[in-house]
């Protein structure tokens, strides 16, 4: 049944992340005219974008260079990652975006 409501995220080209949040701040915003968005979807989505996605970013990236991310250097002057548990990263069904690329998990 997940597969039926969700076939054009897992199979087609669309993607579950409201990218058109970006819109909202620059360099992005600057640029919106020429993508057409006007105003975001669900402007109460951000912080899927700017913080869940990055910090699944940083889990995927410090992975794929062989490091543990116990240390986050791109938080003010560095802060403890792994220990914190906000991201998730060791939640079981995590999993699925350290597999699949982020946009498609």
């Amino acid at each position: 049944m997940p597969l039926g409501l969700f076939w054009s995220v897992t199979v087609g080209g669309r993607t579950l992340v409201p990218a058109d949040n970006l819109f909202n701040f620059e360099p992005w915003r600057s640029a919106a005219d020429q993508f057409g968005v006007t105003r975001p979807h669900n402007e109460l989505l951000s912080d899927l974008l700017l913080e869940n996605y990055a910090c699944k970013r940083f889990i995927v990236e410090s992975l794929r260079h062989k490091e543990i991310p116990l240390w986050n250097p791109y938080l003010f002057a560095g802060a403890p990652f792994l220990a914190a548990g906000q991201h998730s990263a060791l939640y079981p069904f995590s999993i699925v975006f350290y597999i699949l690329p982020l946009s498609r998990a």
